[in-house]
C-alpha cells in the first residue's frame, strides 16, 4: 500500500481540520459539507494507495510543527497545550504493510457485477481446484469449475473518530493516527483475504514437501530444490510446455531467513555469502527463486496457526513450520475482483458526542483459480 497524505500543524491544514467542527463561526450544515469533502478526498487517496483507482501516488508529508507558530508562541509566552501536544513524543504505532499487492491482480468491476473467469480445459483437471474467500472472516471454499468460475465479492468496513477539540486545535498527530488506524483496518482485511485464499489452495492440495535428509527445524538448500522440483512435477505437462508450472517465489519466516544468513562458504560459496551479508533480512534470489520474509510465518505465528488450526493442515513428523511456494508467473491465477472501491462517509451522529467521525466500506473478493500455483513445504 502506497503512502497517503498526512496532515501537518500548518495554518492551512488546521483550517481544513477545524472547518469540520460546528462552532459559532461554522454552522452544522457547513461542517457536514466540509466533512463530506474531506471524506471524498480521503476515499480517492486510499483507493489510489491500493491500486483501486488512478495510479498517481499521494506524497507522504512528514508530521511537522509549524516552526513560525512555535517560535511565536515561545516569544509571546503563549506556548499552548495544543502546541505542546504536537511536540510531545508519542509511542510509535507500527501498521500492517501490503503483502498481497505484488501477488494478486486487481480486477475492477461495476457495482454488483459477477466476477466470472474462464477455466482452461485440461486433462489434469482432477489434480487442481479453484479456491476463494466467500465472506469476511469465512474459511476458504472450493469453487465450482466447468469452462468458467465465479468469484463472489463481499463487503468490509471500518470507522475512525477523533475529538472535536483535536480538530479545532489542529492536533495533526492524533488525527493522522486515527486515519492510519482506519486505513490499516482495510489493509489487514485485504492481506488476510489474499493469504487465506493462498493458504486454502495450498492446504487443499494435501501436499507438503520436506527435505528428508535435513535436521529438524533447519531450512536448507535441499528444501528449495525439492519444492522447485515438485512444483514442476505436480503441475503437469512436460519440459516443452509453454504454460508449465515453476517455483518463482518462496515465502519464509524470519527464522528460515536466519538459517540462510548462517550458510557458510562451504554451503553456497564466498560470493553468495558476501551478498547475503550485504542484504541481511531482505528479499534474496537463490536458484532463480525470489525468497521473501513473512513475519506471519513461523512456529506459533499467525499464518502457520491458520494453516493448522483453521484449515487442518498437519506438519510432517519432526517439522516445525511451513513455507509457501508460489508460481507468480501465472498472473491470471491470483485474482482480486473489486466491485465497490473504498467509499468514506461522515458519521453525522459523532457531532453529538463532540467527535469528528467517518465510516467506510468496500466490496471485493480474493481467489486462487488454479491451486497448482501454490505449494506447501515444511522444515
Amino acid at each position: 500500500m502506497r503512502n497517503v497524505r498526512r496532515y501537518n500543524n500548518t495554518m492551512e491544514d488546521r483550517k481544513v481540520l477545524s472547518a469540520m467542527v460546528p462552532t459559532n463561526e461554522t454552522s452544522r450544515e457547513v461542517a457536514m459539507k466540509n466533512q463530506e469533502d474531506f471524506a471524498r478526498e480521503w476515499s480517492i487517496e486510499i483507493n489510489n494507495s491500493f491500486g483501486f483507482g488512478d495510479e498517481s501516488a499521494i506524497k507522504d508529508n512528514k508530521v511537522a510543527i509549524d516552526i513560525n507558530e512555535l517560535h511565536n508562541s515561545i516569544r509571546t509566552g503563549r506556548l499552548t497545550s495544543e502546541v505542546l501536544v504536537q511536540m510531545t513524543p508519542t509511542k510509535p504505532e507500527i501498521y500492517e504493510g501490503d503483502i498481497v499487492g505484488d501477488i494478486f491482480t486487481v480486477d475492477m468491476r461495476n457495482p454488483g457485477e459477477v466476477a466470472e473467469y474462464p477455466i482452461e480445459d485440461t486433462s489434469d483437471s482432477d489434480d487442481w481446484t479453484a479456491i476463494s474467500i466467500p465472506d469476511d472472516g469465512a474459511l476458504p471454499e472450493r469453487l465450482a469449475t466447468t469452462d468458467s468460475t465465479w468469484v463472489r465479492c463481499y463487503s468490509i468496513g471500518n470507522s475512525a473518530f477523533w475529538k472535536s477539540r483535536f480538530a479545532i486545535a489542529g492536533n495533526s498527530i492524533s488525527i493522522n493516527k486515527a486515519r492510519n488506524r482506519f486505513n490499516n483496518g482495510f489493509v489487514k482485511k485485504v492481506n488476510d483475504a489474499g493469504w487465506h485464499a493462498i493458504l486454502g489452495a495450498g492446504a487443499d492440495r494435501n501436499v507438503v514437501v520436506v527435505n528428508s535428509s535435513a535436521s529438524s527445524g533447519a531450512f536448507t538448500k535441499g528444501l528449495i530444490t525439492s519444492m522447485s522440483r515438485q512444483m514442476a512435477r505436480l503441475g503437469g505437462g512436460n519440459h516443452s510446455s509453454q504454460k508449465k508450472f515453476r517455483l518463482t517465489d518462496l515465502y519464509v519466516s524470519l527464522e528460515a531467513m536466519e538459517d540462510i544468513l548462517l550458510w557458510g562458504p562451504s554451503d553456497v560459496g564466498d560470493g553468495i555469502v558476501t551478498d547475503l551479508m550485504r542484504r541481511g533480512y531482505d528479499t534474496i534470489n537463490f536458484y532463480g527463486i525470489n525468497i521473501h520474509i513473512m513475519y506471519e510465518f513461523g512456529a506459533d505465528q499467525e499464518y502457520d496457526d491458520y494453516l493448522q488450526t483453521d484449515l487442518g493442515a498437519s506438519l510432517p513428523t519432526g517439522r516445525h513450520e511451513f513455507v509457501i511456494g508460489l508460481d507468480k508467473s501465472k498472473t491470471d491465477t491470483f485474482v482480486m475482483p473489486v466491485d465497490e472501491p473504498i467509499s468514506i462517509f461522515p458519521d453525522e451522529t459523532a457531532i453529538r458526542r463532540q467527535r469528528v467521525g467517518f465510516w467506510g466500506k468496500m466490496s471485493f473478493g480474493a481467489a486462487v483459480l488454479d491451486s497448482r500455483a501454490v505449494l506447501l513445504g515444511a522444515f
